[in-house]
């Protein structure tokens, strides 16, 4: 991310470094992403349970939202055995709350159809992300991302574009943009269509081999001149 490369700046040559973002195996994901027809409005978290991956901050914002005329369901992918104090105490937080729906680990080839049954994921970590293959793989299904509005995730995630930002470990923050996609009906189909498809990982590729070649060109001639 540009985001990380600024914390490396004061330390490497700016010719040796470059920013190049991951790339995707795009064909497990649709063409044109598949929403069911539903009133539900979907909400999804998927990834580490960890503390600073913020999950307490999501079920804290959800809990505040007032869904009017729309039902609201929470789906919660990733395992729950790593952490089982934290685990606990999100638990707790969500005792009750029958909408919340805890989906627990699952196998990575399953990401394109767990996407599918989203309409927006949320990525609240507390910490500086580089560059979140959650919200990439969002976007290659077309699922809009409200994020932290920091470091790497931020740099991911256009502002009311294509996702929305929110303040970082505020969990009001988070429940006042979650409550604007209920409020304001139009807001989620625009976001979706400004998303634009990650880079493919054939294209990655030729730009970390066009890198290496480039340096070793430079070697190359480095140690002609040395003779």
């Amino acid at each position: 991310s540009h985001f990380l490369a600024k914390q490396f700046a004061p330390f490497i040559q700016p010719e040796r470094m470059q920013v190049s973002r991951y790339g995707l195996d795009l064909g497990s994901f649709p063409v044109q992403p598949a929403h069911t027809d539903t009133d539900a409005l979907r909400i999804g978290y998927v990834g580490q349970i960890a503390p600073h991956k913020g999950v307490h901050l999501l079920i804290e914002a959800f809990g505040k939202l007032n869904p009017q005329r729309r039902s609201l369901e929470l789906h919660i992918y990733g395992g729950l055995d790593a952490q089982p104090h934290y685990t606990k105490r999100i638990r707790n937080l969500g005792l009750g709350d029958t909408r919340i729906n805890w989906h627990g680990r699952f196998e990575h080839q399953r990401i394109a159809e767990i996407l599918s049954t989203l309409d927006v994921v949320v990525v609240p970590s507390t910490w500086y992300e580089n560059s979140p293959l959650a919200i990439m793989e969002a976007q290659a299904a077309g699922i809009p991302v409200v994020t932290s509005s920091l470091g790497g995730m931020a740099e991911l995630v256009r502002d009311g574009l294509d996702g929305l930002h929110f303040q970082a470990a505020n969990s009001h923050d988070l429940a006042r943009q979650l409550q604007r996609l209920i409020d304001e009906p139009d807001l989620l189909p625009l976001l979706r269509s400004n998303i634009a498809k990650p880079r493919t990982i054939d294209n990655e590729m030729e730009t970390l081999l066009a890198i290496y070649q480039r340096v070793l060109a430079q070697c190359s001639q480095m140690c002609q001149e040395v003779r």
